[in-house]
């Protein structure tokens, strides 16, 4: 089968960035494709966290390529900042083992409780760092606000964070986001 997310990490430039991403995919590939990215409100179902994360990316990236000047920031950067951006959702569902619920809500996974909840941002840092990869201010800005032009852990201590720390990038994320969340992955 056809790794449509590894064709597009292969077109990353930066070499180190691209063998240490490719390793990180390889290592996660499986997850991705059984996991959900969400429980309730989009892409639930088995391999949503895939089609999700590929379909941020496409959108990113055909967005970006209309007029590239506009965002302050490279094609790399953009692959990048899609490809992470949910990287802290690996760990944190698993299959919903109540029949019941599983009918009622129609719910096929359900939330890890033997996960300890840490900030999303920090989530990502983490699975980077261990692969090495350094993620530039820029992306960590995209990563940060990808839900909007809030972040409620950093609202209270940042008061500017709800108007002014959205980058270029982050709002292209945001957008990419919102098409695959909220139209392609609908009733899925």
């Amino acid at each position: 089968m056809k790794d449509a997310i590894k064709e597009i990490l292969l077109t990353i430039k930066d070499e180190q960035i691209k063998e240490r991403i490719l390793r990180l995919h390889a290592d996660i590939l499986h997850e991705m494709q059984t996991r959900p990215s969400s429980v309730r409100y989009h892409h639930k179902t088995e391999g949503g966290m895939y089609r999700h994360v590929h379909e941020v990316m496409v959108n990113a990236l055909a967005i970006y390529n209309l007029t590239p000047e506009l965002y302050s920031c490279t094609r790399d950067e953009v692959i990048l900042a899609t490809y992470v951006h949910d990287l802290d959702k690996l760990d944190r569902y698993i299959p919903n083992q109540d029949e019941w619920r599983k009918k009622k809500f129609d719910q096929d996974f359900d939330y890890n409780p033997d996960v300890i909840v840490v900030n999303q941002t920090a989530k990502v840092v983490q699975v980077c760092a261990e692969y090495g990869i350094l993620l530039s201010d820029l992306v960590l800005n995209a990563v940060t606000f990808h839900h909007g032009g809030f972040a409620s852990d950093l609202a209270s201590v940042y008061p500017a964070a709800q108007s002014h720390a959205m980058k270029p990038l982050s709002i292209l994320l945001h957008c990419a986001d919102l098409i695959s969340s909220h139209i392609q992955g609908k009733g899925n």
